[in-house]
């Protein structure tokens, strides 16, 4: 039995979720807390295996709960919270204080539910409940000002577009803190581009753009259609649009159907990486659940590209580097404080 704690200011929201875990013979909510205060003494003295967390409530919120729980009672913490453009940055700094993902909490603000997305949460929930998580830090990450480069959609690419190298970069649950490990330790110098596919709720992809560019040298921006790829940038492919790489070197995003249930898809930038950069190209697949990017990489490695996996120690769930090894598609594995040195020493 999994037992949850819900931690909601709001009564509607904490009904329907114990509705829908209640429904799951696997699941049980043993407690409810309306504060951040509450909810830090229930897991002190319940000790849940998961925690549902809201962001925005009263007394004390979730962040500081989140940092309060993970500095002296280690619980995975899953963020449930509203994607409202305020409430990013709290989000973000949850997830440096060792929450593990987020998810949109319009989804359960009512008691109908979508069978897909009842049966997502469900899933989620089971995954994350075991994960050991370890005690963070109370220290708050240090943050240097890096503005959010912006360039106008549908802008022509320069002719000399095509980058000499490229890196490719693959991660869902736990993606994010894996992700501002490696771009923190990259130079804005760094003389390739990024291209980056990260799972994430949908509505969350400008606030990871944001709390990555405060804590990192790169210049960090969400893709736009037909840009040009420059070196000593990262782009995050936005939701719900499928990110490749073209000859000429520029991104193009589509509209075209998940592949693999995702959009965006790994899989679908790792093999458009391997056609048009071949043996210049890096792939690396980090923490995450399922298998997406493992058949990418795959094309990357057949290509003569390089190819990282982030090890099973420092992943929050191995399920994507696991299945990307087990292919043979992999050259390094590696811990996740490795990978960015490993990638300025290729450079």
């Amino acid at each position: 039995m999994i037992n949850i704690l819900i931690v909601e200011d709001s009564p509607l929201v904490s009904k329907v979720l114990t509705k829908l875990f209640d429904s799951d013979r696997e699941l049980r909510v043993v407690g409810i807390a309306a504060s951040g205060r509450e909810g830090i003494k229930l897991a002190f003295s319940l000790k849940p295996d998961i925690i549902t967390m809201d962001i925005m409530m009263p007394d004390i919120n979730g962040v500081e709960a989140t940092k309060q729980i993970m500095a002296y009672q280690p619980t995975p913490i899953l963020l449930l919270t509203s994607s409202y453009p305020r409430k990013m940055d709290e989000v973000f700094k949850a997830i440096s204080f060792g929450a593990l993902d987020v998810v949109e909490k319009i989804n359960f603000e009512n008691d109908f539910i979508e069978e897909k997305v009842k049966d997502a949460l469900i899933d989620k929930i089971k995954l994350l409940s075991k994960v050991k998580v370890i005690k963070h830090p109370l220290a708050k990450l240090e943050k240097s000002a890096v503005p959010i480069v912006s360039v106008k959609s549908g802008q022509a690419p320069p002719k000399e577009a095509l980058l000499k190298k490229i890196v490719a970069i693959a991660a869902s649950t736990g993606g994010p803190q894996a992700l501002s490990s490696i771009l923190t330790g990259i130079p804005k110098n760094f003389p390739w581009g990024i291209l980056i596919v990260q799972h994430i709720a949908k509505g969350f992809d400008q606030g990871l753009v944001e709390w990555l560019a405060n804590c990192c040298a790169l210049k960090i921006k969400l893709a736009e259609n037909n840009e040009g790829i420059e070196a000593g940038t990262a782009y995050v492919a936005p939701n719900d649009f499928q990110m490749k790489v073209v000859k000429s070197g520029a991104i193009e995003l589509s509209d075209e159907a998940p592949y693999g249930n995702f959009k965006p898809s790994a899989d679908i930038l790792f093999k458009s990486v391997a056609d048009v950069y071949k043996n210049e190209s890096v792939g690396v697949i980090l923490t995450g659940m399922g298998r997406d990017g493992a058949g990418g990489i795959k094309a990357i490695k057949e290509a003569g590209g390089k190819t990282i996996a982030q090890d099973e120690k420092t992943c929050i769930v191995f399920g994507m580097p696991k299945e990307a090894i087990d292919l043979g598609a992999v050259d390094k594995v590696l811990p996740i404080d490795k990978i960015a040195n490993e990638l300025i020493n290729n450079s």
